[in-house]
């Protein structure tokens, strides 16, 4: 599917809409460890991969395909002295051109994976409707 200029400001609502939720990086207490939600859960962490979780539950909502859904693993600019990169999550939304979409927590405008406002190292990508990753060469 070629992405219409609904479905983007689909996409576009949805991002925002997710990432007015406040990121809470410290785990909670009795948290679990490696805690994945598609919900904010009150004193426990919400994270990038939790945004995408949310993300996608909304999309999926809304008629998007499952299977044009999926989460993609980076690793984000190098930041601090020395310079180090953190590992990041984002959402990736297959639309039929060679590049997806990319819904990601750190920015609010919607961008293709080809061209990501920060230079991001691409690492995995889901595999379509599987919990499992491929390695991005």
């Amino acid at each position: 599917m070629s992405l219409t200029p609904e479905q983007q400001a689909q996409l576009q609502a949805i991002n925002l809409e997710v990432n007015a939720i406040p990121y809470v990086e410290m785990p909670g207490k009795g948290e679990p460890p490696d805690w994945w939600n598609d919900q904010p859960v009150l004193g426990n962490s919400w994270v990038c991969r939790d945004y995408t979780l949310m993300k996608a539950d909304k999309l999926k909502a809304l008629g998007w395909p499952a299977g044009a859904l999926t989460e993609m693993l980076c690793w984000s600019e190098p930041v601090g002295n020395p310079p180090a990169r953190g590992y990041h999550a984002v959402l990736a939304v297959d639309t039929g051109d060679p590049s997806p979409m990319i819904l990601d927590s750190r920015f609010d405008d919607i961008y293709r994976k080809d061209a990501p406002p920060a230079d991001y190292l691409w690492v995995w990508q889901q595999i379509p409707g599987t919990t499992e990753f491929r390695q991005i060469t």
